[in-house]
């Protein structure tokens, strides 16, 4: 894909689509197929946002996108924009979806998990994770829905579990002026 501009995000679903944001071009690419023969990968543009800055796709194949100070929904298969009702975040630098189809927003201020409750994100009943990140830059889960919110300004990536707590210590960087910490928290 050509002409595209800077700052680029990614994720792939699980059928093996690439959705790529484009902020400076207001848009998402989506390849679809990029897992399968050379030649048949389709590309399908999707335009109409503000100011992109995140997205994550959850294990329906639905593509979220923080726009500004909305949290925008596109349905698996669809290019429809649908702002999520409810939502406000404002800053955003990383999204994830857990299994339930929680949402996880990295923004100004922290990250927070907001709830799906019977297939409705519900921002009232949010929760705060990993307040000690004052300046998150990304959010990722793993398999067991264990949380990693990078911090731009500590220099280090926090991982949260419901059940272990682990300090992994202070390891040095590649320049060996700037020391970098991986916690493992309630």
């Amino acid at each position: 894909k050509t002409g595209l501009g800077s700052n680029l995000k990614l994720a792939v679903d699980g059928l093996s689509n690439l959705y790529i944001l484009d902020p400076d071009n207001k848009q998402v690419v989506e390849l679809s197929n990029i897992g399968g023969e050379l030649g048949s990968i389709s590309e399908t543009d999707i335009t109409g946002f503000n100011t992109p800055s995140a997205l994550a796709v959850d294990a329906s194949g639905n593509l979220f996108v923080a726009d500004g100070s909305n949290l925008d929904e596109i349905a698996a298969g669809s290019t429809t924009i649908a702002p999520v009702s409810g939502i406000g975040i404002s800053g955003a630098t990383g999204l994830a979806v857990d299994a339930s189809g929680a949402v996880y927003v990295s923004m100004t201020g922290g990250t927070i998990r907001i709830p799906n409750e019977s297939g409705t994100l519900n921002q009232t009943d949010a929760t705060t994770i990993a307040a000690n990140v004052t300046a998150p830059t990304s959010v990722a889960l793993d398999t067991q829905d264990n949380v990693y919110v990078s911090d731009g300004t500590a220099l280090n990536v926090n991982a949260t579990s419901a059940s272990t707590s682990y300090d992994f210590g202070t390891q040095a960087t590649p320049t060996g002026t700037t020391s970098q910490t991986f916690t493992l928290m309630d």
